[in-house]
């Protein structure tokens, strides 16, 4: 009798062991296919920025000498300042993600392979082949191409960028890095000839170039590839096909250039009008509208020619109008007032005393004397000028 119950209880113990196996078994499997699943779902998310710039500036000189304050001296100078420009996140990727909490909405950024490692980028790119960057001799940060912040699924950033709801925009993010705002510089006039830069213009006058706010391909800020929907495999592995030619993510911005207001005849430095173009569908307009009013041109003087331009007042900024109100806002947003004194009224910026030497213009050796008259000129005669134009909505 007690034979037969120690037997029954080893073959019942043998069943629930098994049993017990089975079901671990089971919970391993199942976890295995959530996780896998998640990770697929994670890969497929869509590219979740959008980026738009509210101000561009061109400063047109030309022949400086390499030790130039950066901070002070560019070609395009280009961002988002104000409320008409920022970064935005996807309404398709905030669908996406509604029901993930912060910290896993945070995590898919960095995970899915349509995001991670992307940074905001200025460059000039040929609208025939995206890929195709104009450079002042190598392509890097800081001369041909401008990479804005940091990575956009990193932090400080994505901390940021988890809480935005749809249809609003971040045009600074704050943190202790130094590129904490949305804009950047692109500079071209490294010991190049006038020639160089008026090539430039020329160029996208005739719409074989545009500025263009794209987004590189990897987190390195000399990476001049730009992000595409075929940059990345099933996986959001890097692929093969990341020369992606006419479809990448981004906005084109389609520069014109003028004479400056009340010149008869001159070069043709100034900004004097801004159209925007989707790179990542065919070109089409995205309805931005833009501004380049003559009372945001203003010509560079000398330092050593300021006695003999009476009409440019070096003096604490100050306007007396509303447009010149609003003029003052836009230059000061790309001339720093430690580097440049500007005198809104008669439309004039001059170097301040620490870069006085570097001149816009270059060494004017046997080029004779500049011509401020604002009558005609040509050539070296001409002035230089800096210009504005900001996007009203």
């Amino acid at each position: 009798m007690r034979k037969g119950l120690k037997k029954r209880h080893y073959i019942g113990g043998v069943i629930l062991i098994s049993l017990m196996g089975f079901q671990n078994c089971s919970d391993t499997t199942d976890e295995s296919q959530d996780l896998n699943s998640t990770s697929s779902y994670t890969q497929s998310l869509p590219f979740a920025y959008k980026a738009s710039l509210d101000t561009i500036s061109y400063m047109s000189c030309s022949r400086m000498s390499s030790n130039y304050e950066p901070r002070a001296f560019f070609t395009f100078r280009a961002g988002a300042y104000t409320p008409s420009g920022g970064l935005q996140i996807n309404p398709d990727f905030i669908d996406a993600t509604k029901y993930y909490s912060l910290q896993a909405k945070a995590d898919a950024f960095g995970e899915s392979g349509a995001n991670a490692n992307a940074r905001l980028q200025l460059a000039i790119r040929s609208t025939t082949n995206f890929q195709s960057v104009v450079v002042n001799g190598a392509a890097k940060n800081g001369t041909s191409l401008g990479t804005m912040m940091t990575s956009l699924s990193g932090s400080p950033l994505v901390e940021n960028l988890v809480t935005m709801p749809a249809g609003v925009k971040k045009h600074y993010f704050p943190s202790s890095a130094s590129d904490r705002l949305m804009a950047s510089s692109l500079r071209f006039n490294d010991g190049s000839e006038e020639n160089v830069v008026a090539a430039i213009r020329t160029m996208m006058k005739n719409h074989q170039a545009m500025l263009a706010l794209t987004y590189t391909a990897t987190d390195n800020a000399d990476d001049k590839t730009a992000r595409s929907p075929v940059s990345f495999d099933a996986n959001g592995t890097l692929g093969t096909s990341v020369n992606a030619t006419n479809d990448v993510y981004g906005t084109g911005y389609q520069l014109n250039f003028g004479t400056p207001a009340n010149w008869a005849t001159g070069e043709q430095r100034v900004l004097s009008s801004v159209s925007e173009v989707d790179l990542a569908s065919n070109m089409s307009a995205t309805g931005g509208t833009w501004t380049c009013p003559s009372s945001m041109q203003f010509v560079i003087v000398r330092n050593e020619d300021i006695a003999n331009v009476s009409n440019c007042d070096l003096a604490v900024d100050y306007y007396n109008t509303e447009a010149q109100r609003v003029a003052l806002d836009a230059i000061r947003r790309v001339l720093p007032v430690e580097d440049f004194y500007v005198d809104v009224v008669n439309r004039c910026v001059v170097a301040k005393s620490h870069i006085a030497t570097q001149s816009c213009y270059g060494d004017r050796s046997g080029r004779g004397a500049i011509d401020y008259s604002t009558g005609s000129c040509s050539g070296d005669s001409c002035p230089h000028y800096v210009s504005v134009c900001v996007r009203t909505n």
